[in-house]
């Protein structure tokens, strides 16, 4: 669909496109909304194997009863595993207008149990809790979770103009580190292992430290990363997808606090990550 027209001058539109809800899924969508609120909700289960970030919400999918939602569910989890996601950012507008933040809740733990089973792997698809982290800004960075695509959708944001997007592709990165004074190419490479190394396990705090952690080089990589860093600013109901090893990505500083519905996250593996 066209760029929303109040966010058509945000220069990080040349590295993406906006899409929304087709209509043939709208339907399913609605009902889907209303079914779920009388099932048993999603739980918080454990995955030792990925510490240090162990849990996800998950639906049993035996508890959905109704067969054609269960067969439209699956078309769903077919086409995010069908889904080519590569160097551009994937924008969404329109999500919460025809299900409200418990459905969209009920949406990803059923879609990350899906995916899992397509995937017969456990570790290929989380939906976190969100750690709110305080209002600060959030700096660039990547997840760097076992699962490679990265979906967020924002429920509960302010109207403001804070707490925008930004991204930074690892592409930027890459040049940007061979500039940095202090930073040897033992860490530079360290940092850019983390992009690439397959791992079982999350390799966030690590990835992280290198970044913005009390290092000697830390001021003027943040320096520099702030230089390249394009921004947005995300209403409810929107939100993006994107490769986590490709795209940097992180917040600007919120006013007031940072409520626990702000965003709902579902990272994946699909077939163009394999």
């Amino acid at each position: 669909m066209d760029t929303p027209k109040h966010q058509k001058d945000f220069d990080i539109n040349q590295h993406g496109r906006w899409y929304t809800w087709s209509q043939e899924i709208r339907p399913f969508l609605r009902s889907w909304n209303q079914y779920v609120k009388t099932i048993e909700k999603p739980k918080l289960k454990s995955l030792n194997e990925a510490k240090p970030y162990v849990y996800t919400y998950s639906q049993n999918l035996s508890k959905i009863k109704e067969p054609q939602l269960c067969k439209e569910l699956a078309s769903i989890a077919t086409a995010l595993n069908n889904l080519p996601v590569d160097d551009r950012i994937l924008f969404f507008t329109g999500l919460l207008q025809d299900l409200d933040g418990v459905g969209l809740h009920f949406l990803f733990a059923s879609l990350r149990e899906a995916l899992v089973q397509i995937r017969k792997d456990p570790l290929s698809g989380l939906y976190s809790p969100l750690d709110p982290r305080g209002s600060k800004d959030f700096p660039l960075h990547c997840d760097l979770y076992v699962p490679k695509i990265l979906f967020n959708v924002y429920e509960d944001v302010p109207t403001d103009s804070s707490g925008a997007s930004i991204f930074m592709s690892t592409q930027a990165l890459k040049k940007i580190l061979s500039n940095i004074r202090y930073l040897s190419i033992k860490n530079q490479n360290a940092i850019l292992h983390s992009l690439s190394k397959e791992s079982r396990r999350d390799r966030y705090d690590r990835f992280y430290d290198l970044l913005h952690g009390r290092h000697v080089w830390k001021d003027q990589l943040e320096e520099e990363m702030q230089k390249h860093q394009q921004r947005i600013k995300l209403d409810a109901g929107q939100g993006y997808m994107l490769h986590d090893r490709l795209w940097l990505h992180g917040r600007e500083k919120v006013i007031g606090k940072i409520p626990r519905n702000r965003l709902h996250r579902l990272v994946f593996n699909n077939k163009s990550v394999n």
